[in-house]
């Protein structure tokens, strides 16, 4: 049986950017990423070779420009960039702090 290899927050995000979701038969990843962030964002641009790392490491991450996905941005109460999501199966936690983002994708994904 294939069952899509997404948490159900980043389906959402993932289904309202317009992507289409893969059935696989592979397992859900244990943790993913999901970056809010702008062009124009300097902190964002400092976060980039910390995601593209964790991207290399396995880590699936989406990146949702707010200026191109405003309603997208405005549905999970992004209100200042960059905003990262960390989900797992069993949670999701919101931080601002790249380095956070690397602990805890470190920490969950050996769980």
């Amino acid at each position: 049986m294939s069952r899509l290899s997404c948490n159900p927050c980043a389906l959402v995000c993932l289904v309202a950017l317009g992507c289409e979701p893969v059935a696989t038969s592979r397992p859900a990843p244990r943790v993913q990423v999901v970056a809010f962030t702008a062009a124009w964002c300097g902190p964002c641009k400092r976060a980039a070779p910390v995601l593209a790392s964790l991207q290399d490491a396995g880590v699936p991450i989406t990146t949702v420009d707010i200026d191109q996905h405003p309603g997208l941005a405005r549905s999970y109460n992004v209100s200042s960039v960059p905003t990262f999501l960390v989900l797992t199966d069993a949670s999701v936690v919101r931080t601002h702090d790249v380095n956070e983002v690397s602990r805890l994708c470190r920490q969950r994904g050996r769980q």
